[in-house]
């Protein structure tokens, strides 16, 4: 089979789906001639590239490559304290996967912590996963963080 298989994260209508699918035999040119801005529901919209792939390529959409459209739901951001990843030391940290997409910040803890220090850190990895999330592909609205 061309391609290999891939992930993304889609929004039609309001909802957003984990897409999966083999990239490789369309382009982003063809995947926009099926978009028609999200008034299809999942189904058609999955129906509607499984026509345009037969009719393209002039054969069997199941030989040609799967698609599956899974629903996905707000996830919590897990926020705890723990060892970093690149080292010896405590920090706090951010993590949660979506999609097959794992978003992670840490930050050391110092020594003289306070809850007026630990209160900023907090607010740095919500950005962190924020700008993670974003060069990602991850919707902000998919996310909700511990004291949200």
């Amino acid at each position: 089979m061309k391609g290999y298989g891939k992930e993304a994260i889609v929004k039609i209508g309001v909802n957003y789906y984990q897409w999966s699918y083999v990239w490789g035999i369309l382009d982003a040119v063809d995947c926009l001639a099926i978009d028609d801005g999200g008034d299809r529901s999942p189904q058609e919209y999955v129906d509607a590239y499984a026509d345009y792939i037969a009719e393209k390529y002039n054969g069997n959409f199941g030989e040609i490559c799967a698609v599956e459209l899974q629903p996905l739901e707000k996830t919590r951001v897990d926020y705890a304290g723990g060892c970093s990843r690149s080292g010896n030391y405590a920090v706090d940290y951010m993590r949660v996967e979506i999609a097959g997409i794992e978003l992670y910040a840490e930050i050391p803890v110092p020594d003289d912590d306070t809850p007026e220090k630990e209160s900023k850190r907090y607010d740095e990895l919500v950005d962190e996963i924020d700008h993670e999330a974003f060069k990602k592909g991850v919707p902000s609205e998919l996310l909700y963080y511990w004291y949200d």
